[in-house]
């Protein structure tokens, strides 16, 4: 019942997705691959997954998301009709459903992010950590690296990145740097992103036009955890009722996903 559930979710969030309207906001002249590794549960450190993200750098902007999510949105993009729909669902599902773009507008960073049907947008500035960088260097997937340090949202950050490749860029919000970053971990290893392949390309940086929510970053993290909380009054919400469960089993479902859910890169309510 997990499954159908989950299932049931995907397939109307990728009904949704269908007749993009795609705007082209800069071309893309890098595309970088990030494997990330982040901890299941906070209590129990061998429980861990990962997967692939992408970062495509432009010439004034840049864009963050996960491999799923990219290659969902070009099958949408050259779709005319739920004719995909089999496409769609033999996509690996991701845990990471968030578009970042850094220098977007303008000093500024935007965030998109869906919570079932709805779609959000919020923005922050673009100069959002205080780095600190050492003396330390080390060679990381090839290149030499020089390590520095940061605190944001309520982690402390441990990062590497290189002079050989100038670009003060790097995966999901981080950015300011003297160089790309190879490497970044939270001290406590929750999350690590390290960079597994740079190559250049030729291509565009799209943004997806839709009826976005516009709000803020504190608003958007607890709609999330108010869908998360109350998942089966939000399905009624939207017209889809569960009746293969009851009561008692709806309660247990729900503190199974409240239980198995991923601690937040981001934490505290800022």
């Amino acid at each position: 019942m997990k499954k159908n559930i989950y299932f049931l979710i995907i397939v109307f969030a990728s009904i949704q997705s269908y007749s993009q309207n795609v705007t082209k906001i800069d071309n893309a002249t890098y595309r970088c691959e990030y494997l990330i590794t982040y901890q299941l549960d906070s209590t129990n450190v061998t429980r861990k997954n990962s997967e692939t993200m992408l970062l495509l750098i432009g010439d004034k902007t840049s864009k963050f998301l996960s491999l799923t999510t990219f290659l969902k949105d070009s099958i949408n993009e050259h779709s005319k009709s739920s004719s995909n729909l089999q496409q769609l669902m033999a996509v690996p599902k991701t845990a990471f459903n968030h578009n970042i773009f850094k220098n977007y507008p303008q000093g500024k960073i935007t965030n998109t992010e869906n919570v079932f049907k709805d779609y959000y947008k919020y923005e922050e500035p673009i100069n959002l950590f205080n780095w600190t960088i050492t003396n330390e260097t080390k060679t990381i997937s090839g290149y030499n690296c020089q390590k520095a340090t940061t605190t944001f949202a309520g982690r402390d950050y441990v990062a590497w990145f290189t002079n050989e490749i100038p670009i003060a860029d790097g995966p999901y919000k981080f950015n300011g740097l003297p160089g790309l970053i190879v490497k970044i971990n939270d001290t406590k290893n929750h999350y690590e992103y390290k960079l597994t392949s740079f190559k250049k390309v030729t291509g565009n940086i799209g943004f997806i036009e839709r009826n976005y929510i516009k709000t803020t970053k504190k608003e958007f993290k607890k709609a999330k955890k108010e869908f998360s909380s109350n998942i089966f009054e939000r399905l009624q919400q939207n017209g889809i009722t569960v009746t293969s469960m009851n009561a008692s089993e709806k309660r247990d479902f729900q503190k199974r996903i409240s239980k198995n859910k991923i601690s937040p890169i981001e934490k505290g309510n800022e």
